[in-house]
């Protein structure tokens, strides 16, 4: 059985981490806790512009990439989050 709480700290632990993910370097940015989720951010823009309020383009943005911690069942690591690093 797989303890969250420990797999939770360390997924924590990666914050401000660099990262490969799907052919993009990218930094770890948040963990989110209730869906046992890391928030990836490309290291450099992508080609979709942020638009403001008003459907306005403003600025490029970078890409962000949401990556599972456990499957769908919750009982074993998301083999994404396995292909980021190994936390054995």
């Amino acid at each position: 059985m797989l303890e969250t709480g420990k797999i939770m700290n360390q997924a924590r632990a990666l914050i401000g981490a660099r990262l490969r993910h799907n052919e993009h370097n990218c930094t770890v940015i948040e963990v989110l806790d209730d869906r046992l989720e890391l928030i990836l951010e490309a290291d450099k823009p992508s080609l979709a512009i942020q638009l403001d309020a008003y459907g306005n383009a403003r600025r490029e943005m970078r890409a962000l990439y949401i990556v599972p911690i456990l499957n769908e069942a919750g009982d074993k690591l998301h083999p994404s989050f396995l292909s980021l690093i190994d936390l054995e």
